[in-house]
Parts: C-alpha cells; structure tokens; sequence
C-alpha cells in the first residue's frame, strides 16, 4: 500500500511537472509572438508616409503634369491596411519601339497620403525628383 501512494505521488508529481514545462513553452510562444507584432508596428511606423494632405495635393500635381506631358498611362489601386492605406501605382509607356512598365507603393494615413506616397517614389525612381 506504502509503494502504491508513492507511485500514485510520482506520477502526480511527473504530471504536473509536464504541465508547468507546457505552460512554460506556451508563455514563450506568447512573448515571441507579442515581440513579432510590436517589431511589426515599428516597422509600419517607419514605412508610413508623413506627407502632409497639401504636399500629397502637390505631388499630386506635377505626377499629373509629367504623366499627360509624356503620354503615361497611370493607374493606381488604393486598399485598406492595417496601418491605413497602401497604393499601388502603374506607369505604363511606349518608348522608341519598346513599350516599358514601372510600379511603387506607398502607405498612409489616408488614401490620399498613400497616393501622394506612391507619386513621390515613382517620379524620383523615373528621375523626375519628387
């Protein structure tokens, strides 16, 4: 009787040791996962466009007058982030006999922050400053 409650006390004592070593393993994951998003929001703080609505307005503007002056056509694509925004832009054009493609993306606070976003990386990339 004396070796059977101190085998019953052993195996308790192996279940709840697993137990804590499982709960333990969990909290990591939890912790690892909780540093991931924070990591993540960094991230998305840094990408963030910090134009202002009347230099997005701007931007807006001379891509405008770069893309009729030159025959680009442009089309851009606004969608819901989970930081605000994101536009993908589309230049599209015929060069001597070679027809040419470029894209950006820019994230905002607003889609027109986005778009601004977006035009500023696209006419610097094309080398027309922004």
């Amino acid at each position: 009787s004396l070796y059977l409650q101190a085998a019953s006390k052993e195996r308790s004592l192996k279940a709840s040791a697993s137990q804590a070593a499982k709960q333990a393993r969990q909290d990591t994951q939890k912790e690892q996962l909780l540093s991931a998003a924070a990591g993540r929001q960094e991230q998305l703080q840094e990408a963030m466009s910090l134009l202002s609505s009347e230099a997005a307005g701007e931007l807006s503007a001379r891509h405008n007058a770069v893309v009729q002056r030159l025959r680009i056509s442009a089309r851009d694509e606004v969608v819901a982030h989970e930081a605000g925004y994101y536009c993908t832009l589309d230049w599209t054009w015929q060069d001597s006999s070679q027809r040419r493609k470029a894209t950006s993306r820019g994230l905002g606070a607003s889609k027109r922050q986005a778009k601004g976003e977006a035009m500023r990386v696209m006419l610097s990339e094309q080398g027309f400053g922004g």
